[in-house]
């Protein structure tokens, strides 16, 4: 053998294993959202390639303002520079996403069972949702604890109907007798390997196939201009 054809099969090899090494590593994201008071905290981190990718969403503060205006969002990359930027999630806004979403479903087919069986890949490794309640009265503090736990093993209840969990859920509501205060605290880590990721886009491609849709009406949804963003 050649010393060119040895070095195309080391390159080639070489190569294979990098790809094998990227379709085995896993997508990692941590998800934080917090309201204490009128505060609110959102923080959004994912991870890939080894820790070699990486991206940091914070949001520090959510202002509902009225229902015109609708909510405020100031949300910062990690590392971007200057003023946090902000957008507005108002009707016009949610009508425009409801709509996208129906074109979506209706261009792509059976898209929920192909959501379900993407969802089962992703495994949830750790998952804690606290929330603190005190209404100023004691019976009718112990009555809304139970309403919103009630509330919280529902939701969680039904992500992991969908999601694959590896750690068991901390879910705890805790009454504050004698005071008036709502504090709640989320925070989830869940990771998925690129492989699952990949191979989740080749089976939608059929999908879209087989739904038959327009390219015109993709085109509207995938650029269409999104949410305004001010600053």
């Amino acid at each position: 053998m050649s010393i060119t054809a040895m070095t195309v099969l080391i390159v080639i090899a070489v190569l294979a294993v990098l790809v094998a090494v990227v379709l085995i590593s896993r997508i990692r994201v941590e998800v934080t959202a917090a309201r204490v008071r009128e505060n609110d905290r959102v923080s959004i981190s994912v991870r890939a390639l080894f820790g070699f990718v990486r991206y940091r969403l914070n949001v520090p503060m959510i202002d509902f303002r009225n229902f015109n205006e609708g909510i405020a969002i100031k949300h910062q990359s990690a590392g971007s520079p200057g003023l946090p930027k902000e957008f507005h999630l108002n009707r016009e806004n949610i009508l425009d996403m409801f709509e996208r979403v129906r074109l979506i479903i209706k261009n792509v087919f059976n898209l929920l069972e192909w959501m379900k069986s993407t969802l089962a890949k992703l495994e949830c490794t750790a998952f804690r949702w606290h929330t603190h309640v005190g209404i100023g009265d004691a019976p009718e503090t112990a009555m809304t604890t139970g309403l919103v736990w009630g509330l919280q093993t529902s939701v969680a209840g039904l992500v992991f109907q969908r999601v694959c969990l590896k750690a068991a859920a901390d879910v705890q509501v805790f009454p504050q007798y004698n005071q008036q205060v709502f504090a709640t605290e989320l925070a989830g880590k869940f990771q998925i390997r690129v492989w699952h990721v990949a191979a989740a886009g080749f089976k939608l491609i059929p999908h879209i196939w087989k739904a038959k849709g327009d390219w015109r009406t993709w085109s509207q949804i995938l650029f269409q201009p999104r949410m305004k963003s001010v600053g």
